[in-house]
């Protein structure tokens, strides 16, 4: 089994989320807490990661980008167990510390350590296929996963956790049999060293025009889309849904996100990635219009519109910002855009959980509507100085 397969089976089963459908239910429900303490619940290890993953992604560079994956891996394993063996909140708030360090571990080396070995045999430019099929493999596995997951969870609440530890020993073997980059050299550069060479390359890429406005519209998209994100169990709640029929409702959502992971590796090539997000900003907010309406028909639509470019998100970014990044610090410096997106997450979550408390999913609906226009707004008007394609 070669790097690219080992590559979309890993995908595949870490995206195996039995938790999906259920985690703000599993809050909320099973452990009695408010929303915005579930939301805290499952996302603080957004919060935790952000503080590592600079460190963490020098450290890939240096020792290797499949050893700190693996690290990542098996920490995960060990914090995904205290949700099967206790209900205190505090105690779970502890162990995603503990979470937040094993995301930070994973999220930068498995991308690098792909891109390297395609540039080892000079296939760099099947990076963005790659990339594309992979984010396929990872919205199939939430199909698969959201579905048992819902399903599990009617069968007894914590068994959606005992699957995923199952399905994390499977990566953390298969995570072996990877094959690492000969980008490495004999006497690797100190911590110090890489983490101050790629900020130093990340702020000198951040004053130009094109990498720093698709950054800030990719931030702006994240954002906003995933406090739509964050609403569906409640939203669907909201219609008198449980668990189990909550986990079928995100498997054509899954599948609709799989459809744009295939679809935009034809678009990119056509168009820049500023218009790009400006299209998908747009579409956002009018997302945020429709989820306000009180027909579910109307709003699984627009649901199923957010999904398909959810699909479009990572692989825009992937194939616009890689190739910025040189090959001996590239696990930092996409540890750099991970923090970024892990700061954005929370951020997100947390608006989502507070509008929940405080005022009102409709009120959450039109904030997201009215925001994401104005910036797809600013951002297309900003897009009028760039090229209308984008080379990659």
């Amino acid at each position: 089994m070669n790097n690219v397969r080992r590559y979309h089976l890993i995908t595949f089963l870490l995206n195996l989320s039995f938790t999906l459908p259920i985690w703000v239910i599993f809050g909320t429900d099973y452990l009695g807490l408010t929303n915005l303490q579930s939301y805290w619940l499952g996302t603080f290890y957004w919060l935790i990661s952000a503080v590592f993953e600079i460190p963490t992604g020098s450290w890939a560079d240096r020792f290797g980008r499949k050893r700190v994956f693996s690290w990542g891996v098996a920490v995960g394993i060990a914090t995904l167990i205290l949700f099967v063996l206790t209900k205190n909140f505090y105690l779970l708030m502890i162990s995603q510390i503990a979470a937040g360090f094993a995301v930070a571990l994973k999220s930068g080396p498995l991308t690098s350590l792909i891109y390297d070995w395609l540039l080892d045999q000079k296939r760099e430019k099947e990076f963005l296929n790659i990339t594309s099929n992979n984010l396929t493999y990872l919205f199939v596995g939430r199909v698969i996963g959201g579905a048992l997951g819902g399903i599990a969870y009617t069968i007894y609440p914590t068994l959606p956790y005992i699957l995923l530890i199952i399905a994390d020993v499977i990566v953390w073997v298969i995570v072996q049999g990877l094959i690492e980059s000969r980008h490495l050299t004999e006497e690797p550069l100190s911590d110090k060293v890489v983490i101050r060479e790629s900020i130093s390359n990340f702020i000198r890429l951040m004053k130009k025009f094109d990498f720093a406005l698709v950054m800030y519209a990719s931030i702006a998209f994240s954002c906003l889309a995933n406090a739509l994100w964050f609403a569906y169990q409640p939203y669907f709640q909201r219609f008198g849904f449980d668990g189990k029929v909550i986990g079928l409702l995100y498997m054509p959502l899954s599948l609709a996100s799989a459809f744009g992971s295939q679809i935009i590796k034809r678009i990119i090539p056509r168009i820049h990635t500023t218009w790009l997000y400006t299209i998908m900003l747009a579409i956002t907010g009018l997302v945020g219009l429709a989820m306000n309406s009180l027909s579910i028909w109307v709003g699984m639509v627009a649901i199923v519109c957010l999904a398909i470019i959810f699909g479009f998100d990572n692989p825009a970014t992937a194939a616009f910002f890689q190739h910025y990044y040189p090959s001996k610090i590239r696990a930092t410096m996409s540890s750099i855009e991970s923090l970024i997106g892990s700061l954005v997450l929370v951020t997100a979550s947390v608006t989502t959980g507070y509008f929940l408390d405080q005022y009102s999913l409709n009120t959450l609906f039109i904030f997201v509507m009215c925001i994401t226009l104005t910036v797809a707004g600013v951002v297309g008007i900003l897009s009028v100085r760039l090229p209308k394609t984008l080379k990659v």
